[in-house]
């Protein structure tokens, strides 16, 4: 620093000289061309005001303003090239020109800081403009925080260390990761606890300090601020302490979000809730009243009903309780999406057995004609296959219950790039605009006129949107010509056999 400081002085009394030597010479040269004494001394007025503008500090506008009135009286003064003066009233106009010569200097000084300082506060607002807006930009808080970390290490031109504290387990993440000896991690728990500037020398072999900077939110200290530089000017550290603000109202931003996400979360859980008891205390008092009824009946009348009459009843208590299991199948499965605690078993498997399996599940199915169509060579995808069948199994189950008896059901498979398109396509009426919009709604079901089978909760193609995005692909409906439904979803593809 002082060596710094040595050669600034150094290079202000340069300027000094160069200045009043230029004007000097030029005097002389007016002198010789008979000029009056008025524009030597307005000569070396201007090479004071040029020193000022040039140099750094109010002494050297000063020693500038000495100097001058000393070379006048030098040079220009009877008797010459003494500093003796014989007329008294050289005196008077020294004084005069040295008064002009310091109030000249001064103004230039403060006019040349007052720029100076009006640059670097632009060049600051400038700084603080941009991190805002890469603040704004960022995909999420940490990405910020390294944002921040790497502009300042670039403006400061030396190493910036960011410290967040983490909310739940309390503890500190730096940025970059890095790991602090006991002086270090004592300084930045100092900073945290008392909440104020630090500036400290972790390693006392050398004069490098560390200035630690609090980041106050509005629930107190949550981060720091590490500088290693061995000193900060006040324009550097307004630019960290304004740094810190930012940095402040993110984490501030990010709390309110996520908090704003949890609220959204509850209600959005609640009015779940609320959905379904509803549709459970509606839906499900029909089938239960039917099979409490017809049980009633047999138990009553065993010895007057007829065997057809006993089947058939025992035909629908089958199919209501059925339907009830598959409900309830329907409501854990959503409820455990819901909470995420579905655990997937991703892993390389083959197509032609995901779609067999489906259909030996469907092979008593005497309603509809239930066909595959897939490729003879191997396709692999990267899935959970218990789920993918699921998937299936409730598109094929709708088709079989929205569409005509006797109708094809018809699962295709094809390669589309690095994904595999699966197929469910039937022969039904088909879905209308609306209905497409909203059949993979959670609780969305509808009726058509000639149904006969009993509506469901409207869970299943929800459940499957939810298996198949978080398989990372993709699940739509369209129409199929000449009439009915193709619904497609997507899954990743693992090459095929040459592959392995």
């Amino acid at each position: 620093m002082n060596r710094d400081r040595i050669t600034k002085n150094l290079r202000n009394i340069g300027i000094i000289v160069i200045f009043l030597t230029v004007a000097t010479l030029f005097s002389l040269w007016l002198k010789e061309m008979n000029w009056p004494e008025a524009t030597i001394i307005l000569t070396y007025l201007l090479s004071v005001f040029f020193t000022s503008r040039y140099s750094e500090g109010f002494v050297f506008g000063i020693l500038a303003s000495l100097g001058s009135v000393l070379l006048f009286n030098f040079f220009f003064t009877e008797p010459f090239l003494t500093l003796r003066v014989n007329t008294p009233d050289y005196f008077y106009t020294f004084a005069i020109m040295l008064i002009v010569s310091v109030i000249t200097g001064t103004l230039t000084q403060k006019v040349t800081l007052e720029t100076k300082l009006a640059d670097e506060r632009e060049k600051r607002i400038k700084v603080l403009i941009d991190i805002t807006r890469e603040f704004f930009l960022a995909m999420n808080l940490e990405q910020s925080i390294r944002s921040l970390q790497k502009r300042l290490s670039q403006i400061l031109n030396t190493e910036v260390i960011i410290c967040t504290l983490s909310k739940n387990q309390g503890q500190i993440n730096a940025y970059p990761m890095t790991s602090f000896n006991r002086h270090f991690q004592k300084s930045v728990d100092d900073c945290l606890r008392e909440s104020q500037y630090i500036s400290t020398s972790i390693h006392h072999s050398t004069s490098l300090r560390h200035h630690f900077f609090p980041v106050l939110s509005k629930t107190g200290s949550t981060g720091v601020i590490i500088i290693s530089k061995i000193e900060l000017n006040p324009a550097e550290k307004e630019l960290i302490e304004a740094c810190s603000s930012q940095l402040a109202l993110a984490q501030d931003r990010q709390r309110w979000i996520e908090k704003q996400q949890e609220t959204l979360l509850e209600i959005e859980q609640e009015k779940m809730r609320v959905q379904l008891l509803s549709a459970i205390s509606h839906d499900l008092r029909t089938p239960l009243s039917s099979i409490i009824g017809s049980v009633q009946t047999i138990m009553e009348n065993y010895d007057s009903l007829n065997k057809e009459i006993i089947l058939g009843l025992l035909e629908n208590v089958s199919s209501d309780s059925q339907w009830l299991l598959d409900t309830v199948e329907n409501i854990l499965s959503m409820m455990r999406i819901q909470d995420g605690q579905i655990g997937f078993e991703f892993q390389k498997h083959i197509v032609e057995e995901i779609i067999e399996e489906v259909l030996s599940i469907f092979a008593s199915e005497k309603s509809h004609v239930i066909k595959a169509d897939i490729p003879q060579d191997a396709i692999f995808v990267h899935a959970d296959s218990k789920l993918i069948i699921r998937v299936l199994i409730n598109l094929i189950q709708n088709a079989i219950k929205y569409t005509p008896q006797s109708t094809h059901i018809t699962i295709s498979v094809r390669r589309q790039k690095s994904m595999v398109a699966f197929e469910v396509a039937d022969q039904g009426p088909g879905l209308n605009d609306s209905e497409k919009l909203r059949i993979f709604d959670r609780f969305y079901s509808f009726k058509k006129n000639d149904q006969k089978t009993r509506q469901g909760l409207g869970l299943g193609l929800s459940i499957c949107k939810s298996i198949i995005e978080a398989h990372g692909g993709t699940i739509r409906v369209i129409d199929n010509h000449p009439s009915g439904c193709r619904f497609i979803f997507t899954l990743k593809s693992k090459g095929d056999v040459n592959d392995e």
